[in-house]
């Protein structure tokens, strides 16, 4: 949703920031109220489909699969050359679509992490693989504990650069923009 978005206030969301098509690339590139819509947006984007499949009668496999599907399609979208996001708010409406608590306790350890270290990152990383384990604990069958566990891993694997950025200090926190580069950095 994030390019659309972008594109509809004139913006190649890919050639900006960090080139994602994400709520966080989205916050940075217009603001916090565009970034929370289309959080929203990629949020729904998992729940919705997920819920109409239970409401059609799917369970088991038969649900997970098109759960993990919606996640993949994010990540991998076809529509821009198998290029995309990385899953966290899909993923997060996928697991409240196949058992609530272990989309809303992971979404709030987001909140928690994000808001105390400012790495959005980071809240993902150690909040989406809770997300499997929460719904295994609290009795969610095997096919949406996998679906999670899916989810969770092809998140974490879309977060690579990422984490290699957090392990050299150089990823870029929450509501600080780069710096502009100095006449140093732009000299031949």
């Amino acid at each position: 949703m994030g390019v659309l978005i972008a594109r509809a206030h004139g913006i190649d969301l890919r050639k900006v920031g960090s080139g994602n098509i994400g709520a966080t690339n989205l916050f940075r590139a217009l603001g916090a109220k565009w970034g929370l819509i289309g959080f929203a947006l990629d949020t729904l984007k998992g729940l919705l489909p997920t819920l109409c499949c239970a409401w059609l009668g799917l369970h088991g496999w038969a649900l997970g699969a098109p759960a993990v599907a919606l996640v993949v399609g994010h990540c991998y979208s076809p529509y821009l050359r198998f290029a995309g996001g990385k899953g966290v708010a899909t993923s997060l409406g996928v697991a409240l679509a196949l058992f609530w608590p272990a989309g809303l306790i992971p979404f709030l350890l987001w909140i928690g992490v994000t808001a105390v270290s400012r790495y959005v990152s980071l809240g993902s990383v150690v909040a989406l693989p809770t997300a499997p384990v929460i719904a295994a604990l609290l009795g969610a069958s095997g096919p949406e504990v996998a679906a999670m566990a899916v989810a969770a891993v092809l998140c974490v694997v879309r977060h690579a650069e990422n984490l290699e950025r957090l392990v050299q200090g150089t990823e870029n926190r929450l509501g600080r923009r780069k710096a502009p580069p100095s006449e140093e950095d732009t000299q031949p």
